[in-house]
């Protein structure tokens, strides 16, 4: 009796442990403040065989400007302090993003990995202009030496929220295809993002947790009870 009792309470312990640790992901990958700012991937080149990287469309699909070099400014949070030295504000708002993340680990969702942050800032006025207008968006191929089957989403934080971009593809051959209305700071998230009042999808492991432990305990206790009553026959 003794022995049986041993191993529900190791069960229980087990359930109340294990389970929960094991649906709980880190959300920052270690090595996020050291890493490089991800290679943009040409995407072709110009009349004058100059690299292409990217191309402005308006809402009826037409390009209305080439993105060549030196029109978009990279900066990892590895380049904080280098960024600061010429362009405070971004600087500052991608260390803000960065220790808002850091408060609030689970922001995307529990299941999530943010395993890239970075600014990306406009340096050409013609890519500026060329982006206000509502409905004309750039798309970008990143080098992010990803998995085929990585599932990735990602955000932009703009006017003091992170919103989500046009359009993201895995091509399948560790680049990344992202399509974008708004530039500033920019997270690459690994995993299912959960977006705002979307219940958490760890939420029901809890509950059979709780549910399990609470039968082991029951049937302790009964065999507890039932032992005591057989011994007093």
């Amino acid at each position: 009796m003794k022995k049986l009792v041993n191993i529900l309470l190791v069960l229980v312990m087990l359930f109340s442990i294990a389970v929960p640790a094991a649906a709980v992901n880190e959300d920052f990958v270690p090595s996020i403040t050291e890493k490089d700012a991800p290679e943009l991937v040409e995407q072709g080149t110009d009349e004058n065989g100059q690299p292409i990287y990217g191309e402005v469309v308006d809402a009826d699909g037409n390009v209305v400007f080439s993105v060549g070099d030196g029109v978009i400014r990279i900066t990892p949070l590895s380049k904080l302090e280098e960024l600061r030295k010429i362009d405070v504000p971004a600087a500052e708002m991608l260390e803000f993003v960065y220790e808002f993340l850091q408060k609030n680990s689970y922001y995307f969702g529990r299941e999530t990995v943010v395993r890239d942050l970075f600014d990306v800032t406009v340096v050409s006025r013609e890519l500026e202009e060329a982006l206000a207008p509502k409905g004309q968006t750039i798309t970008l191929r990143f080098n992010l030496n990803v998995a085929a089957d990585t599932e990735l989403e990602v955000r932009t934080y703009k006017n003091d929220e992170w919103v989500d971009v046009v359009d993201v593809v895995n091509n399948g051959d560790g680049t990344v295809s992202v399509t974008f209305e708004d530039f500033c700071p920019v997270a690459f998230i690994v995993g299912h993002v959960q977006m705002a009042g979307e219940k958490d999808s760890t939420c029901w492991i809890w509950w059979v947790v709780i549910i399990v432990a609470l039968l082991l305990i029951a049937l302790l206790i009964f065999l507890l009870w039932r032992n005591k009553k057989n011994k007093k026959a």
